[in-house]
């Protein structure tokens, strides 16, 4: 039953980011996107500084990779609802969606550093403000690791399945 409810979730997560993804593509082109760099409004995105430009990518990179890694965990949980926990497939998907939301918390907090550093450090007239909060970062992160560590476990647990069945 837990396992059907983190597959629903799962599901409805992944049908709201599909959706605000497809709108965001939708939308941009035609200039209704309206971005506000160090004060100063750009309709659309042309004439937004370089580094925005790459600090926009980093973070479009990441929530791909995010988005990766919930389809993995989705990819997962059929095996865990089919009562299948003793496959390999199920631990390569747990450690492939573990290191894309790693990679996803990674991006976003270099991301983040960057933005920091370039408006710190640098002194520049372009800023950024970056909508992700620290602890939501390194919670990606940390959750990213646990999902590796969880795939372990169960390779570890695949191995000593495999020892017991060829006991007498």
């Amino acid at each position: 039953m837990k396992t059907k409810l983190f597959k629903d979730v799962l599901d409805v997560f992944l049908i709201f980011t599909s959706l605000i993804c497809f709108i965001l593509i939708i939308v941009s082109p035609f200039n209704a996107l309206e971005l506000k760099v160090n004060g100063d409004n750009y309709k659309g995105l042309e004439g937004v500084p370089w580094f925005t430009w790459g600090v926009i990518i980093m973070n479009t990179i990441a929530y791909m990779f995010f988005f990766r890694g919930i389809l993995f965990l989705r990819k997962a949980s059929r095996f865990m609802n089919s009562k299948n926990i003793f496959k390999n497939e199920l631990e390569s998907y747990l450690k492939k969606a573990g290191f894309a939301i790693l990679l996803c918390g990674g991006l976003l907090w270099v991301a983040s550093a960057l933005t920091w550093m370039f408006f710190t450090i640098f002194k520049s007239t372009t800023s950024l403000a970056v909508s992700e909060d620290t602890m939501f970062v390194f919670i990606l992160i940390i959750f990213g690791l646990f999902l590796m560590i969880q795939s372990d476990f169960m390779k570890r647990a695949n191995q000593l399945k495999e020892e017991n069945d060829l006991t007498i």
